[in-house]
This record gives structure tokens, C-alpha cells and sequence, in this order.
């Protein structure tokens, strides 16, 4: 079951190296090279359960240790604060080529450009990364079957991990102590997330989401994107979906955006 994880576990190393060694700037697998280069210590040119839980641990702490300035063992509201700012100077530091500290409509072009690319390459990687783990026929691809069996796997994997009371699922206070094992920038994502969908869906206003609530979020999902109205999303349905996902975060480039604007 743990090799059946590799893949995902590879990408959040990847994260956590990323964030630990200041390398956003690279693309994604030439980061994940450097780390099998690190921790692939047997050099068969791959990492093995150990390698990638020594990895893990290795760049979480040293993620903590630049990042966890008072050294409780977690990331403060200022901490966090600290770590936006800094990434948002080294965003501007780039990107900003005039110097003005803000994003005129040249360089946001630019950066929407650089911004493509660098998603194509990250996607790729990841997409070979599961494919290794879980395309058990080698076809190219994943089936509905083998889909399922990864997400079995994943949950039962979480399950075995988080489930401390042994009742075959998460508590409320388990999940949350799932969500803290996550890297911050996963957590945030995650966050943001959770906001998208409770502002939509949540229609009794509760904080949380139902599974009638969820059903409707998933029939809207499914309506809007599932062309072929089949009931599931085909390779071209899910490229579409990729392509959408990327033109938003392009989006957030324009305008005023998040870094400003000129």
C-alpha cells in the first residue's frame, strides 16, 4: 500500500523542498530530481518508502527550523505572515523589472507566459509520477478502476494513519489532526478551497457541508463539465478542466490582482 502512495508522497516533498530551499523559481522536475539526487541513497534511480519518509521529515524540518522563528514546533499567525511577505518580495524581485513595486501589463504578460509553462512541466511530472504507482495494465493512463484503487488506497492509507480510535473513520478532531500533518502551503490551498465551496454550497448556512450538499456540488461539477453527459470525465473533459484552472490563476495576474497593478 505504501508504493501504491509514492506518487502523491513525491509531490509533497516536492512542495516541501520548494518552499525549505527557496527554489519556486525552478521547474518541477528538475526539483524532483534534486531531491532523488539527495535521498536516493542506494542509487537505483528512484525513491524507496524509506528514502521518501527520510525526505519527508528532512525538508519539513528544515522548512521549520527558517521558518519557526520562536521554535514551538508550529507556524504562528506572524510566522505565516513572515513567510507571504517573503515570498511575495522574491515574487517581485523577479518579476517586477522596472522596479516600480508593482506589475505593469507588460510584466504580467510575462509572468502569465512563464506562469504556463512552469504548470505544463509540474503537471507532467506529477502525472508520471502516479502513472508509475498506479497504471497497473501500462497503458498510458488511468481507468475508472485504476482511479478507483488509488483513491481507495490514498483513504485506507489516511485511515490507517489518523484513525486513533480504530472505528474505520475520521472523527472531526481526526481530520484536523490530518489537516495540520499537511505542508502550509497545501493547508492554505486547502482553506481557500473550503471557502469557495461553503460560500456556494453551503445553503442551510451550518460551516460545513452536507452529503445532500455535497451531492448537489458534485451534480453542478458533473453538469458543467462532463460534456458527453456520460456520468464521468473523459482525458479531453479533464484537460479542459486543467485548461480553465490555469486561466483563472493567469486571471488573478490581471487588473489590480493580487501583487497590484499599474
Amino acid at each position: 500500500m505504501r508504493k501504491a502512495l509514492m506518487g502523491l508522497a513525491i509531490v509533497t516533498v516536492v512542495l516541501l523542498f520548494a518552499a525549505s530551499a527557496g527554489a519556486q523559481e525552478k521547474p518541477f522536475a528538475e526539483r524532483l530530481k534534486e531531491i532523488k539526487e539527495r535521498f536516493d541513497v542506494d542509487k537505483d534511480g528512484k525513491l524507496s518508502p524509506d528514502e521518501l519518509k527520510t525526505a519527508r521529515e528532512t525538508l519539513r524540518k528544515e522548512f521549520m527550523k527558517k521558518w519557526d522563528k520562536d521554535g514551538d514546533g508550529k507556524l504562528s499567525e506572524s510566522e505565516r505572515q513572515t513567510i507571504r511577505e517573503h515570498f511575495r518580495a522574491e515574487f517581485m524581485k523577479k518579476w517586477d523589472t522596472d522596479g516600480d513595486g508593482k506589475l505593469s501589463d507588460a510584466e504580467k504578460r510575462v509572468i502569465c507566459e512563464n506562469l504556463g509553462k512552469w504548470f505544463k512541466g509540474r503537471r507532467e511530472a506529477i502525472r508520471k509520477a502516479i502513472l508509475e504507482k498506479f497504471d497497473a495494465d501500462r497503458d498510458g493512463k488511468l481507468s475508472d478502476e485504476e482511479r478507483k484503487t488509488m483513491r481507495e488506497q490514498v483513504r485506507a492509507k489516511i485511515i490507517e494513519k489518523f484513525d486513533t480510535d480504530g472505528d474505520g473513520k475520521l472523527s472531526d478532531a481526526e481530520k484536523k489532526a490530518a489537516f495540520e500533518k499537511l505542508p502550509p502551503r497545501i493547508r492554505m490551498r486547502t482553506m481557500r478551497i473550503r471557502k469557495f465551496l461553503l460560500e456556494r454550497y453551503d445553503t442551510d448556512k451550518d460551516g460545513k457541508l452536507s452529503d445532500a450538499e455535497r451531492e448537489a456540488a458534485k451534480e453542478q461539477f458533473m453538469k458543467k463539465w462532463d460534456t458527453d453527459g456520460d456520468g464521468k470525465l473523459s482525458e479531453s473533459e479533464r484537460q479542459a478542466l486543467r485548461q480553465k484552472i490555469i486561466e483563472h490563476i493567469k486571471e488573478r495576474f490581471k487588473g489590480k490582482g493580487r501583487f497590484g497593478g499599474k
